[in-house]
């Protein structure tokens, strides 16, 4: 007897799930459909006001709408057989007491239709076209402030802006920004008009947190030369593609004003080749790294008084710095550690980034490089590069242009888990000295990266804020079976 209570407790020792990897399994459902296609993207939009979440799962003819309650049990479901051209593009969402609107890119008609899930009315119970023409424009941004859904676009083949308000009720108002006057440089050093940076087919757009939902920030995401920041009724959009300087554009989205701002960066008294620069903007304070072959520094600029803080100065020969940089590959392959020339080395031909959380005892900083070769064939869809089980890519399920519109918290998560990075992480005290503590703890991404990674057949495939939790939806492509963890 004895000898089995040992056994027994030793077994139960081994059987205990590791604490990083002990996440609670809220609920889950089994996907069912007569089209017998298999699913190949999905989001989630959390109603607060109706305590309910909408789970949409789309293959290649239906999209799927699950409306689960607040025990996240489905309750109905909706069914829709999508349309060419017309159902294809999800440009924007709007969530609200009358139920889950979704607009998608019209090509066929030039205009952005618009269709309400109502899990109440157990259909589709509003559908319209806005005056909208995407074919001339570039969507900058799509976000909901003070109830309405707002896009932004850039027309083209002239410096004009147009920011579309949409209300609950689906009545729109549109705004025409001239941007004639803005005095902006391009990379070659020589005036340029706006729509001529933003639509170049270098100039991808990183969308920082437009939904107020405060998650972390990965060099895929920082390393981006062109950044877009909403804080409050101001929307900034920070233009790094001059080493020399940052460039940034404020509109007001309430008395819908523009204006410009240029914040130069710290110079380098060392270096041997043309260096890389980038920011990261956080309330007023904008964080500001210059790296070359042999040399970086990274300050804090505050935007308002144009007080400037060094952070940290640091050169390829200093191997005594008693900093620890790290290389992390692609999805579920450990990290190991780099010398600082080691790091050095390993940025000539990446994108350079950095990003900054406040604390009660300062700031957590990241910095580094992303190395692009590394993203998978699915091009800018970051998703894809996530690992390898459907075809080839976990996470490959949703699409750069869905996740945009209606996930962005999932596309930042996607983003944060792809490529190989070579970064560094830092404490910054609020007197902007580089802390001793040690590393910061592990951030949501990675605790939700660290937990994935322990889910051998199951894929991330949602990520959504619902009663205080961050709820990530995990995906089985064998059994078709949605399980929630919350974090």
């Amino acid at each position: 007897m004895r000898i089995g209570l040992g056994l027994l407790a030793l077994l139960h020792l081994f059987l205990i799930p590791s604490k990083a990897y002990c996440q609670p399994d809220l609920n889950r459902f089994t996907h069912a459909t007569n089209s017998e296609l298999p699913i190949t993207t999905g989001f989630a939009l959390a109603n607060p006001k109706l305590n309910q979440v909408g789970v949409f799962l789309i293959d290649n003819r239906q999209i799927h709408a699950y409306g689960l309650n607040e025990r996240l049990d489905v309750d109905r479901k909706i069914e829709l057989i999508k349309q060419k051209r017309t159902y294809d593009q999800i440009v924007g969402n709007m969530v609200n007491e009358y139920g889950y609107t979704l607009f998608f890119n019209n090509k066929k008609e030039k205009s952005v239709t618009y269709l309400r899930f109502s899990f109440e009315q157990n259909g589709i119970d509003l559908k319209g076209d806005l005056p909208i023409n995407l074919k001339t424009k570039k969507i900058l941004a799509h976000f909901e402030y003070q109830d309405d859904l707002h896009i932004l676009t850039v027309e083209k083949k002239e410096p004009v802006f147009y920011l579309y308000r949409i209300d609950k009720a689906l009545k729109m108002q549109e705004h025409r920004i001239d941007g004639t006057y803005l005095e902006l440089l391009g990379s070659s050093g020589r005036q340029v008009p706006v729509q001529q940076l933003l639509i170049h087919a270098n100039a991808e757009i990183s969308s920082i947190n437009l939904s107020g939902n405060d998650y972390p920030i990965g060099l895929t995401e920082s390393s981006a030369n062109f950044k877009l920041y909403r804080q409050e009724n101001l929307l900034y959009l920070t233009m790094d593609h001059q080493y020399e300087m940052t460039q940034m554009l404020i509109l007001d989205l309430d008395d819908i004003s523009l204006q410009s701002s240029t914040f130069d960066k710290p110079e380098l008294e060392k270096r041997n080749t043309r260096p890389k620069s980038n920011s990261f903007l956080r309330g007023d304070q904008l964080a500001q790294i210059i790296q070359s072959s042999d040399s970086l520094k990274i300050s804090m600029l505050n935007i308002k008084t144009g007080t400037r803080n060094e952070i940290l100065a640091l050169s390829r020969d200093d191997e005594e710095s008693g900093f620890s940089f790290s290389q992390k590959k692609s999805w579920k392959e450990e990290e190991k550690q780099l010398s600082t020339s080691q790091y050095f080395r390993k940025l000539k031909f990446n994108p350079l980034g950095l990003s900054f959380i406040p604390d009660a005892e300062g700031y957590h900083l990241t910095f580094g490089s992303w190395n692009k070769s590394e993203e998978s064939s699915g091009g800018s869809n970051a998703a894809a590069g996530m690992g390898a089980v459907f075809g080839g890519v976990v996470g490959a399920l949703i699409s750069y242009a869905i996740a945009e519109a209606v996930s962005p918290e999932f596309q930042s998560y996607s983003r944060f888990a792809n490529g190989k990075t070579s970064y560094a992480r830092l404490a910054v005290s609020q007197q902007f000295e580089v802390s001793n503590n040690g590393n910061p703890d592990l951030n949501l991404f990675e605790r939700i990266d660290q937990y994935s990674k322990s889910q051998e057949k199951e894929l991330p495939l949602l990520l959504f804020e619902f009663q205080d939790k961050t709820i990530l939806g995990l995906w089985n492509p064998k059994y078709e079976v949605m399980s929630f963890h919350g974090f």
